[in-house]
């Protein structure tokens, strides 16, 4: 109400034929005019190049109509209705007509026309405390119902052709797959035939290893063969063998265990030696070399890289010269000689 009323005392004030906005819109596009240039093709068919004053290079062109419906390819005069700097650039050309862009503006920006806007005024409205009380039901908003899909944020559609962000794949070509029925073409609010029954529930934790009783269970998509002739019935002498799986030895868990003497007390001291336990590599190495060997002395695992030993109980890396020296000074530890680090 506050800003109908300034708006009106506004429109009482204004003098002249024009409003003073659309006087001020004129005024912008006369001070534009400057920079263009027309061209006459005859019968008031202009072509207007636009300059940039600054450069003073053509930057577009327009086609501009002044005889009979005045009219600009920009368009801005048949939106907004104030001729545009193009069009009050060929007025000075036109002969026998009157110059005065003034009389190109629309009549609905007239001082009347402004005038008659606001001619009907607004009635005042009493509080709330006074109004009537009727025993209608009382109005109410409309429930809120929440959309269906995933609620789009902040981000807008984007027009075709709009690029996409680059990091993310486009779905363009992809074929949806319903999640009750698995069929192509659907998904599962549209599925009409149900869903499928479920596989039984798999039991947690990694499955065990079960090692199979005989060759039969190992190999059971084996292709059946021919029959062969019957023979008289003789006793089967390989009835009673055991099978594959429990003839082998089964393998403990951990490492091996080490040398007999590992961790014995010093009062009693092992027996010597005679014939290493671990014979997997010469007493001697080379200088120089490659691969994994077990130590015959004490049972240790070494890997041999190049000149360089490394000893796998406490990853120490070592010249392959001093191989043979620290196998002695481990073997005088575990004797309780030594002194242990």
């Amino acid at each position: 109400m506050v800003s109908n009323e300034k708006k009106r005392a506004e429109a009482e004030k204004a003098k002249g034929e024009y409003t003073p906005r659309s006087r001020a819109l004129l005024d912008q596009q006369i001070d534009l005019a400057k920079n263009c240039r027309p061209l006459s093709c005859g019968l008031g068919n202009y072509e207007v190049a636009y300059f940039n004053y600054k450069t003073n290079l053509r930057t577009d062109g327009f086609i501009v109509q002044m005889r009979g419906v005045v009219s600009c390819s920009c368009r801005m005069y048949l939106v907004s209705g104030i001729p545009c700097s193009h069009i009050i650039s060929c007025l000075r050309h036109e002969k026998n007509s009157d110059q005065d862009p003034k009389t190109l503006i629309s009549h609905w920006f007239t001082t009347e026309k402004l005038k008659r806007c606001y001619l009907n005024l607004m009635k005042p409205v009493n509080g709330m405390n006074l109004w009537r009380i009727t025993s209608a039901p009382r109005v109410k908003p409309p429930p809120f119902k929440k959309p269906s899909g995933r609620p789009p944020g902040k981000k807008r559609k984007k027009e075709k052709g709009e690029p996409r962000d680059a990091k993310k794949m486009t779905k363009r070509g992809t074929k949806i797959h319903c999640g009750l029925c698995g069929v192509e073409g659907h998904n599962k609010l549209k599925c009409k035939t149900g869903p499928k029954p479920k596989p039984p529930p798999k039991p947690p934790g990694r499955p065990r290893k079960r090692p199979f009783a005989s060759i039969s269970e190992a190999e059971p998509s084996l292709p059946s063969l021919p029959s062969l002739p019957s023979f008289p019935s003789q006793p089967n002498e390989f009835e009673d063998l055991p099978s594959l799986s429990s003839a082998l030895p089964k393998r403990g868990r951990g490492r091996p265990r080490k040398s007999q003497f590992d961790g014995a007390s010093s009062s009693q001291p092992p027996p010597e030696i005679t014939e290493p336990m671990y014979d997997t590599w010469p007493r001697t190495l080379p200088r120089e070399g490659y691969g994994v060997f077990t130590s015959p002395v004490t049972g240790d695992d070494y890997i041999h890289v190049g000149r360089s030993v490394v000893d796998t109980r406490d990853n120490t890396v070592l010249p392959s010269t001093l191989y043979a020296s620290r196998e002695r000074k481990k073997l005088a530890v575990g004797r309780g000689r030594g002194k242990k680090k």
